[in-house]
């Protein structure tokens, strides 16, 4: 697959997918064998914990928006930055919907395999929304 085609499945992933919160759509961007190198649901993996995660952002931020800011292919990796905003509408992170919006900045490398993503590892400014959201630290998590 070429490096074009590569970024066009890894932007679909985020302006599509992350935007939408299409479960369909993710069985179609993502190997059924997907390996989740980031899981945010422990004991969930792969593609359950991709769908599951996406989900709950949507509860709590449901005018989600992705848009990316840069990408890269080499091979059969990309390399992305992407920019999340949204209102916090629903709790998240056991933090009640505060209205406020938010700006979020992430970033991941994605690895393809016969026009799906097989492998990730991804992450996002989770400090830096949690501050945007009025959260204060303690020792047992955010509140």
């Amino acid at each position: 697959m070429s490096a074009e085609r590569n970024k066009a499945l890894v932007r679909g992933i985020i302006e599509g997918f992350l935007n939408s919160g299409d479960p369909g759509l993710a069985e179609e961007l993502f190997s059924p064998g997907y390996v989740d190198n980031n899981p945010s649901n422990p004991g969930m993996g792969g593609l359950e914990n991709v769908k599951r995660s996406v989900a709950d952002w949507h509860g709590a931020f449901p005018d989600t928006s992705n848009e990316v800011g840069d990408i890269l292919a080499e091979g059969d990796l990309v390399a992305a930055r992407w920019v999340t905003r949204g209102t916090h509408r629903g709790e998240f992170l056991r933090l009640p919907a505060t209205g406020r919006r938010i700006e979020v900045t992430s970033s991941g490398v994605f690895r393809v395999e016969d026009g799906r993503v097989v492998e990730s590892w991804d992450h996002f400014d989770a400090l830096g929304l949690l501050g945007q959201l009025g959260a204060t630290f303690r020792p047992e998590g955010p509140r």
